[in-house]
């Protein structure tokens, strides 16, 4: 299936070829070793103002009903992209398991191609008056991890659904209950 909901979004995926890190068999042998994956990544072929096919590493955060809890949730955050851009990295490298994970990724990005563009979109739920804290959270983690953008050419988005929904990524709100295919 490739509908998925999750912290209150709804992630429709039909036609995009797709993984989550959690599904794939030589991930779920190291998940228990402090290693942490966004909840889903997708090629997405074409992105407001760029040619180039985009993999989409997106996680979800929802936080309508609570406040953010700003310092664990920017080291979460963090941990993710770092992790997530490992484990992509050791898959395209096919250095360790990362060989393994390879074979287990779609197929149109298994191999890191020159033109192919990543950007980690973390996507915070939030309701309107937590915007300052949505946008301290964003200025925080592209300065720390500005080095690693440069040094990887990867893009970060912290962004609420509305951004997301306007940079054009396949979600919406979620008004139905989880599903047994959640993030």
């Amino acid at each position: 299936m490739s509908i998925f909901n999750e912290s209150g979004v709804t992630v429709t995926l039909t036609g995009f070829e797709h993984h989550r890190f959690c599904d794939l068999p030589t991930y779920r042998k190291i998940s228990g070793q402090n290693i942490k994956e966004v909840d889903i990544c997708w090629l997405q072929p074409t992105m407001p103002n760029s040619d180039a096919p985009t993999l989409i590493a997106l996680e979800l955060k929802d936080y309508i009903q609570t406040k953010v809890p700003f310092d664990s949730l920017f080291d979460n955050l963090l941990n993710k992209i770092r992790d997530t851009l490992s484990l992509f990295t050791a898959a395209w490298l096919q250095q360790g398991l990362g060989a393994q994970i390879q074979q287990e990724l779609p197929q149109s990005y298994q191999r890191l191609s020159p033109n192919l563009k990543l950007i980690f979109v973390l996507l915070v739920n939030i309701d309107s008056n937590q915007a300052a804290t949505l946008k301290a959270l964003r200025e925080k983690i592209n300065a720390k991890i500005k080095g690693i953008a440069k040094l990887h050419n990867i893009q970060v988005t912290v962004c609420n659904l509305a951004i997301a929904q306007n940079i054009g990524l396949p979600i919406a709100a979620n008004t139905a209950p989880s599903t047994e295919n959640s993030l």
